[in-house]
Parts: structure tokens; sequence; C-alpha cells
């Protein structure tokens, strides 16, 4: 006596088809927006600003955690090629809990005229994935 393998309904097929589609799409979203959601510092507003000779990035940063001290915004300058030019650097004494402050980032005189796009971390430690590191 055989046993004979039961064939699954086209309907059965479909279901399974969109609910196997639907948890493939639910864990790619969770997996992409990930570090997003682990990203205590949020640049949420930047601009290049220009006078002269000199150039500085100016914006808002928000710290989505406690108090925090010494939080370092890195700039990563770049020509019209891509090419990484250098760091431009600086520190925001204190960000308190749960707000938004502002930061500007002084660009060196030498790197501001070759300068056409940027960009940014902002952190507690130096960023372990900067270009020239």
């Amino acid at each position: 006596m055989g046993r004979h393998a039961r064939t699954l309904s086209p309907r059965t097929r479909r279901i399974a088809a969109v609910v196997g589609t639907l948890a493939i799409v639910g864990i790619l979203a969770w997996v992409v927006t990930l570090p997003m959601r682990q990203t205590r510092f949020q640049v949420v507003e930047h601009r290049l600003e220009r006078s002269g000779q000199e150039a500085e990035v100016r914006g808002r940063l928000r710290n989505r955690g406690a108090e925090a001290r010494q939080v370092l915004v890195e700039a990563y300058l770049y020509d019209g090629e891509n090419r990484w030019l250098g760091t431009a650097e600086t520190t925001l004494d204190v960000a308190p809990a749960d707000s938004v402050v502002p930061f500007s980032v002084p660009i060196d005189a030498r790197l501001a005229g070759p300068l056409e796009r940027y960009s940014l971390y902002a952190g507690l430690e130096p960023n372990p994935f900067a270009p020239g590191m």
C-alpha cells in the first residue's frame, strides 16, 4: 500500500507565496532600517556655506539618547571626481538628552576651493570606517 502525495490547491499555493513574499520583504526592511534605528546621533539638517575662500558645513544634530559630552562631528570632503580631500571636524561640548543642537564644521581654506561634496558622521568615538583610515 503506497502513500499518495497530496497536492496543494492553487489557492493554497497563492496564499503561501504571498505570505512568503511578505515575510521576505519584512525581514529585508528590518535589516535595511537597523542602522538608522541604532544610531544615537542623527544629522537632521546640513548645508555647505561659502564666504570668499572660507567654507563651513553648518547643520543640526539630533541626540536620541541621554546627555552626551564631547560629541565628535566629522565632515569627509570630496572633490568633483569623488576623490577624498581630507576630513574636517569639530566637537560639541554637550548635546542634551533628546535634543537638537546646531553645529558648524570649519573647513581649511586649502580644501574649500576644490570641495564639491561631503558626508557627515557624528558620534562619541572617531568613525572607524572613515576614509583614509
